[in-house]
């Protein structure tokens, strides 16, 4: 079992193999890899000083599950649409609506 004592022990010893991890799946950004180790450490810590218990051989797996998650967290907010000011919208050209509205092929049931 990981003591508090341990964390930051096994935290260094696995911090750049953990950076590498994230360089693998973020695309080589060095500060997001950076600021995503130290969020996954945070958790690590924050979890067994909350009482979690993590076997010592579970312990790495279950660090790189972490960091996966925040990875993948991390993916899909960058992913998202960028939010574009309203008045920014005037300058996008919009086709008039007429042209996107699908007409009635049915023939009328008299």
């Amino acid at each position: 079992m990981v003591q508090i004592e341990e964390v930051a022990a096994l935290l260094a010893q696995h911090r750049p193999a953990l950076l590498r991890y994230l360089a693998r799946v973020l695309g080589q950004d060095a500060q997001e890899e950076e600021d995503l180790a130290q969020e996954a450490c945070l958790r690590a810590y924050r979890a067994i000083a909350r009482g979690q218990v993590i076997p010592q051989e579970a312990f790495l797996p279950w660090l790189y599950r972490i960091a996966r998650h925040l990875a993948i967290d991390h993916w899909r907010h960058r992913t998202c649409l960028p939010l574009v000011p309203l008045d920014e919208l005037e300058q996008v050209q919009q086709p008039p609506i007429e042209e996107g509205v699908i007409q009635d092929t049915m023939p009328s049931v008299v």
